[in-house]
């Protein structure tokens, strides 16, 4: 892969356990790495969730090799939050990962 076709920049996030005001454990969504990355929109499609229509737009993610990078976490581009669902080497060498990714409509 040429290193010039990642020109985006993309936040990976996970989640963390935080004490909030009231004392009380909470997960929240916190940025890990700020990476470059190829950003290709893939399909998109509807998907009936709770008996409505949600529209939901795939997208393949590649980014260089990074050690802890699993379906756990989740991206944040260009002010989209994107769900990883799956995660593969994307040439020889572990160079590069694959990321397949969805976006949701409802997603803040």
């Amino acid at each position: 892969m040429n290193p010039g076709r990642l020109d985006q920049r993309v936040t990976l996030m996970r989640e963390e356990s935080r004490t909030n005001a009231l004392n009380q454990e909470v997960l929240e969504w916190v940025a890990w790495k700020t990476v470059w990355a190829e950003v290709v929109p893939e399909t998109g499609s509807e998907v009936v969730v709770v008996q409505r229509l949600q529209p939901e737009q795939k997208y393949t993610v590649t980014i260089r090799y990074l050690k802890g990078v699993s379906t756990a976490i989740r991206l944040a581009w260009n002010g989209r939050i994107l769900h990883v669902t799956a995660v593969s080497d994307a040439g020889p060498r572990r160079r590069y990962i694959s990321l397949q990714c969805v976006e949701r409509d409802n997603d803040v």
